[in-house]
């Protein structure tokens, strides 16, 4: 039909086959997505990472990192340092070490940035 009526031919929008399917889910308007059981999964995945160094003193090292939608996790620094470098360094390999974890939830964004906080509370017998 579009060959005898070339005015019913639509324009596509955006740019040639070659987009990338990704950015067109951008484009949608996304559902309301719970994030609480993936969340509980993050945080289990990378305490069971987590391997503080002995010590009898509490700790506390926050970081930041960003976790693309297959799960990878990138652009990990430490916003709150512990002041002890062992304890800084275990932070930031439990989250070397837990990439990837499972991908985001379905109908997710591209990336989330998320702010974890490592405590370490050591009580004494």
């Amino acid at each position: 039909l579009a060959l005898t009526r070339p005015d019913l031919i639509q324009p596509k929008t955006g740019s040639t086959a070659e987009s990338d399917p990704d950015d067109e889910e951008e484009e949608e308007p996304r559902a309301a997505i719970d994030f609480g059981l993936y969340m509980t999964q993050m945080k289990q995945t990378i305490q069971k990472h987590w391997q503080p160094p002995k010590g009898f003193e509490n700790r506390r090292v926050v970081a930041t990192f960003t976790i693309l939608r297959d799960g990878t996790i990138t652009n990990a620094e430490l916003v709150d340092p512990s002041g002890i470098e062992a304890v800084d360094k275990s932070a930031l390999n439990a989250l070397r070490v837990a990439s990837p974890l499972d991908p985001l939830p379905l109908g997710a964004p591209k990336s989330v940035q998320i702010r974890y906080q490592f405590d370490w509370h050591v009580t004494r017998n």
